[in-house]
């Protein structure tokens, strides 16, 4: 077998210790903690997806700015808060964003991008 030169060689520490992260991620992660989140996560897009008029959208999204808003505006204080009410909020505000963002899709790809088969699909 060829030596490769130092500099291409990986390093590969005889003990690794895990990352307080990865520990983190096995509890959150269990098998069954799995299966509710993607529900929930099916969930949010069957949400995401529904048709609304364009009144009951314009509140819809205007609350969710809103609390968004006022959750990023008040970043200094969740920072100071007990870490599971910081984890909701912080949890919160990504759902919002996300939501927010999924809707925005949704709309773009069904109301305003024209398209006849998979390809013009694809390409819009």
């Amino acid at each position: 077998m060829e030596k490769l030169p130092l500099d291409l060689q990986l390093h590969i520490p005889s003990t690794v210790t895990p990352s307080p992260r990865y520990a983190i991620l096995r509890t959150v992660l269990s098998k069954s903690a799995l299966q509710i989140w993607f529900l929930l996560l099916l969930g949010f897009l069957w949400l995401a997806c529904l048709p609304l008029f364009s009144n009951t959208q314009t509140i819809l999204v205007s609350t969710m700015l809103g609390m968004l808003l006022l959750i990023m505006w008040n970043m200094k204080r969740i920072e100071k808060a007990p870490i599971p009410i910081a984890r909701f909020l912080l949890l919160l505000a990504i759902a919002l964003a996300a939501f927010i963002s999924l809707r925005y899709f949704f709309w773009r790809i069904n109301y305003t991008i024209s398209y006849h088969d998979l390809f013009s699909f694809i390409g819009a």
